[in-house]
This record gives structure tokens, sequence and C-alpha cells, in this order.
């Protein structure tokens, strides 16, 4: 990656790895990710928002890695879109920037994370953002969340069977939950297909990426085809093994 920190060389990085994903991402939106990094940088000097804190890192493992998920979302898709435990902001707020017509709900319950995604949100004019402080135990049994996004999002929240349990409650019928994993993915396979099958979600579309700097990535697409369980999701203290 070439050019000074929040320079026009790491600008033009990003674009050009973006459209080799497929994502076409403007000059400013662009721009506009620069300056969270910067304010990522900035606040993590003072609170533990992410163990990515190299420049290049960030550019890498947050903002290309949640483009991966972006580029399934059509350019011109409306609607809800939910981030499941968003922590820094990742993948929400680049999926936010790319997608400016969907309204996009970070959820992530941890006092000083939500706080930081909110002053992000309102520092890079994000009107399309609702950071809602709140653990999705909670969250996905509220009428207002419950089976109302087209597209859900969850990125390092624990097991496979436990990563759908939490995003399904917030899909619409015929809405979708992408799950990003990495390769160990498959030790959790069995027990997280056996879950999906409870909770009327079927597979359709499994992708397997290469980011720069050899970061592997699955990407697992599952489509609400199917009744969702009442229980769904368990209520906090009630998790055990799925």
């Amino acid at each position: 990656m070439g050019g000074e920190a929040g320079g026009e060389g790491e600008v033009e990085w990003l674009r050009r790895e973006a459209a080799a994903l497929g994502v076409a991402v403007s000059q400013e939106q662009a721009r506009t990710l620069a300056r969270f990094t910067d304010l990522l940088q900035e606040a993590s000097r003072r609170v533990n928002l992410t163990a990515i804190r190299g420049r290049e890192e960030i550019w890498v493992k947050h903002h290309l890695d949640s483009l991966t998920v972006a580029r399934l979302v059509p350019a011109q898709q409306q609607g809800r879109a939910v981030d499941v435990g968003s922590g820094a902001g990742f993948p929400g707020i680049p999926v936010a920037v790319v997608r400016p017509l969907l309204c996009v709900g970070l959820v992530e319950s941890v006092r000083k994370k939500a706080s930081f995604l909110r002053q992000v949100a309102q520092a890079l004019g994000l009107s399309n953002v609702q950071v809602v402080e709140e653990r999705a135990e909670v969250l996905g049994h509220q009428p207002h969340w419950r089976e109302q996004a087209r597209w859900v999002f969850l990125r390092a929240v624990g097991s496979l069977a436990v990563s759908l349990e939490l995003g399904a409650p917030f899909a619409q019928p015929g809405g979708y939950v992408v799950v990003m994993k990495g390769p160990g993915v498959q030790a959790e396979w069995e027990q997280g297909l056996a879950h999906a099958q409870r909770g009327g979600l079927e597979l359709a579309e499994r992708l397997e990426l290469v980011l720069p700097g050899g970061l592997k990535r699955v990407i697992l697409v599952w489509q609400r085809r199917g009744p969702l369980p009442a229980a769904w999701p368990r209520r906090p203290g009630r998790w055990g093994r799925p």
C-alpha cells in the first residue's frame, strides 16, 4: 500500500482492491473510510476497541474484509441491514458507506464501543446508521427488530451455530444471514448445519476468498426459507451447547 496515512495512495489502493472483489467504491467513499480509520486510530489510543491497530492491517483486515460482504448487496438495495456484534463498526460502517440506501443498524452491547460508533456515525455524516446499545439476545425478541432486516451480518461473534441463532431472528422471510468466518469453520460445520435446519435457514452461497497478505475468508450466505423458532435467540444466561 502506498501513500502517507490518510493520503490518496491508500484511497486508490482501496478502490483498486475493492474493484477486484467486485465492489465499486467511489473516491469520496474511500476518503470517508480513510477518515474512519483516523477516528479508529485516535480512539484506540484511549480505549481498547480492536486488537488490529496498524493502519495497513486496518485497511485489509477491517475495511477490505467488510467489503467482501458489501459485494453481496445490490448497489441500489434499500431497506434494513443489521450488523450483530458490530464492535468497532465492522462490517457495518463500510457497508453503510458504500451502500448508502440501506439503513444499517449497528448492534453493540459494550458501552464504550457503542459510544464510539455513535461518534463515528455523526463525524462521518452517516444518516443511514443507527447504533443500538443492546444485547442481540434481547433485541432479537423486540417487534421493531425481529424479522425486519433484508441483510444480517455477523463477524467474530462465536461459533457458526451461535452466529446463526443470533442472526436469524433479525432476518425477514426470504432475507439473508451472512456469517463471516475463517478456514476453521469446517470444524463447526456439522453442528452449524444442523442448527441452520432447525432455524429454517438454507445455504444460498459459500464464498472462499484470499485477501492481500494471505488472509483467508469464508463467507456463508444463508437465506430464511422456513419458520423461525420462537425461542431464538436464547436469552442471556441460557446459552449452552446449541
